[in-house]
């Protein structure tokens, strides 16, 4: 999913779904002057006991580690409780977001 970098014709989905994103976000700004905020998690679901891990929690200077859980709400269904979120203002910090992320990633067997 992640592909090459070495071209944009080797560029796999996550990628430039990003580069697309905020292609269009930029786009719809200088049509209507809308301000846009975007914000980034990043969760891994590990091993047989289904361990929830936060991949971005104490891997940035501003992310303590965080106390990662689901619950139940009864209105909105399952939730996640205390995940990092991040602000990507741009592609540039979404992409680099992606990369901590894909680096904090556990080999489980």
């Amino acid at each position: 999913m992640m592909g090459s970098d070495s071209s944009s014709q080797s560029l796999e989905v996550i990628p430039c779904a990003i580069s697309w994103f905020y292609s269009h976000m930029e786009k719809r700004r200088e049509r209507t002057g809308a301000s846009l905020a975007v914000s980034v998690s990043a969760m891994e679901v590990c091993g047989e006991d289904e361990v929830l891990r936060d991949l971005l929690s104490g891997n940035l200077q501003d992310s303590p580690p965080a106390d990662l859980y689901l619950y139940e709400d009864s209105i909105y269904g399952m939730q996640l409780k205390h995940p990092s979120v991040v602000s990507a203002p741009n592609a540039e910090k979404a992409a680099f977001l992606l990369d901590v992320a894909i680096a904090s990633r556990q080999n489980w067997q």
